[in-house]
């Protein structure tokens, strides 16, 4: 099955799955949908994520790579609300 028409059918079938992958996403879309879903694994912020979590203040912090920076969220309403984060 070679030719032009089983290219073209190759390029749609690996189109259509990276489609659904998450490497076309940026970490903040994919938090923001962890948020949704209740499974929040990493802390990131742009407007997309603003759609969903509410930070009443500014944090500043220092984080050493290989730690683990910890964000409270709390439910008011229909949104999140970062309440700490250490």
């Amino acid at each position: 099955m070679n030719g032009p028409g089983s290219q073209g059918l190759l390029l749609s079938i690996v189109l259509t799955a990276v489609a659904g992958c998450d490497i076309a996403t940026d970490a903040a879309t994919r938090l923001a949908s962890d948020i949704e879903a209740g499974e929040t694994v990493s802390s990131h912020s742009t407007p997309y994520h603003a759609r969903f979590v509410d930070t009443p203040q500014t944090y500043l912090l220092e984080k050493p790579m290989g730690t683990t920076l910890t964000s409270d969220l709390e439910r008011r309403g229909s949104r999140a609300v970062i309440t700490a984060v250490r």
